[in-house]
């Protein structure tokens, strides 16, 4: 589902539809902590750009499960396909 903007004022912010599949978001989650933890493929060193560029930590670790969730995405369609 596409990201919802949420704003009041001067504060605005693009946050993740709440519909889904609670389960796998979790996962996910997960997943992209142990990454960071591991810095496996960069990870950490994406998030710490992030913070950098004045994200929040949540705003980085929402950045990082999209990635996420479109690498298992393009990975369980390449199987469909096969």
């Amino acid at each position: 589902m596409a990201p919802v903007y949420r704003g009041s004022g001067q504060v605005g912010r693009v946050c993740v539809n709440p519909g889904g599949n609670r389960r796998l978001n979790h996962v996910l989650h997960l997943a992209v902590l142990t990454r960071i933890r591991l810095n496996q493929r960069g990870f950490r060193d994406y998030f710490l750009r992030k913070r950098q560029e004045g994200k929040t930590p949540r705003e980085a670790l929402r950045l990082l499960n999209t990635y996420l969730a479109r690498e298992v995405y393009r990975v369980l369609k390449a199987q469909v396909k096969a």
